[in-house]
């Protein structure tokens, strides 16, 4: 059943674009802490969105590891009402079908109240599983996403419209659409080919848009696109004041770590730049995305645009490695902290 019409103060239903990136971090700079961490290495959304828009600066999220903090942003939900005791669920222990449903996710509420609704990346960890759960609910209007997300030139995209449906679709690898395999190429090629009928929709028909960007970067293995490469070559990964630190007075399997070897830094070392390389494609996914935005002024000024991660990120802070999540037992601000440039 349709939503009460909603009476929004500007007058208008708003346009969103929600870009939201994997395992981004917000405070690890070239040299250190800083305040634009990872942003550092994303000029065009620094200068579009940092620059000219409203920046969130102490934006926490509540559980950082995948699938809950993914959950709880497409829910406005905490860990105990996404997870255990009362929920819990296969994916990290997280029910991701409180997101995909209509009657409790961002998408199906959306399209509920007269919004068309778009996908695109990544959504939660059991991808496959919670796409087909929002065609099930109806939550959406199009989905454009990649099934095996990790495999940054995967061949599969899971694609739906309402009319013709949920199907897969394989990429060919000698001669894929767009010219690419690289998987953020092709989320921002999809991304805009949708936005410019949503758009076209908008003008229309009056109908606003909501379009979901996932992008895999910078997570594990942060594969630069094959043009990026070598950009960061000369960058190290930035030792803390608590980088390799002993950690005594913190719980037992954050102090019983042993010390990081140089073996150990010259692999962050090479996972940072390759960090860093994997989000200059993403920066031009952002760029391409304001471009077509802006070139229709009346839909920009009815549209926000927000940006930012499900979590951080660590790069052997307090010994414990490169990961992410005990944001309580290290008081790990590098994992909790994220962004919201708007």
């Amino acid at each position: 059943a349709p939503l009460p019409d909603p009476k929004p103060p500007l007058g208008f239903k708003p346009n969103f674009v929600l870009f939201l990136a994997d395992d981004q971090d917000r405070i690890l700079g070239r040299e250190g802490y800083d305040t634009m961490g990872s942003l550092a290495a994303m000029p065009q959304l620094q200068r579009r969105l940092v620059n000219e828009g409203a920046f969130v600066e102490h934006f926490y999220v509540n559980t950082p590891i995948c699938c809950p903090s993914r959950t709880e942003l497409l829910t406005g939900r905490y860990f105990h009402n996404v997870g255990p005791p009362r929920m819990p669920g296969s994916c990290m222990h997280v029910d991701t079908s409180v997101a995909s449903s209509n009657e409790t996710g961002l998408f199906g509420l959306l399209t509920r109240v007269g919004y068309a609704v778009g996908v695109f990346g990544k959504v939660t960890n059991d991808q496959e599983r919670v796409l087909s759960e929002l065609v099930a609910s109806k939550s959406v209007d199009a989905i454009d996403s990649p099934l095996n997300y990790n495999d940054y030139d995967g061949l599969p995209y899971f694609r739906y419209d309402r009319l013709n449906g949920a199907r897969v679709e394989a990429l060919s690898p000698d001669a894929p659409e767009f010219g690419t395999t690289y998987q953020t190429s092709q989320i921002g090629n999809r991304t805009t080919r949708w936005l410019r009928r949503a758009m076209a929709d908008t003008t229309t028909h009056g109908r606003p848009f909501f379009a979901f960007v996932g992008p895999h970067a910078p997570h594990f293995p942060a594969e630069p696109a094959p043009w990026h490469r070598s950009t960061f070559a000369e960058l190290r990964a930035p030792i803390t004041p608590n980088y390799n630190l002993s950690s005594p007075g913190k719980a037992q399997h954050v102090r019983q770590n042993p010390p990081l070897s140089a073996g150990v830094l010259c692999w962050q070392n090479a996972h940072f730049r390759d960090r860093w390389a994997s989000l200059l494609a993403v920066d031009d996914l952002v760029g391409e995305v304001l471009d077509l935005l802006s070139r229709d002024v009346t839909i920009l000024k009815k549209t926000y645009v927000l940006y930012t991660s499900d979590h951080g990120y660590k790069l052997g802070q307090w010994r414990i490695g490169t990961s992410k999540q005990h944001p309580i037992v290290c008081s790990c601000e590098e994992v909790v902290r994220a962004y919201l440039p708007v």
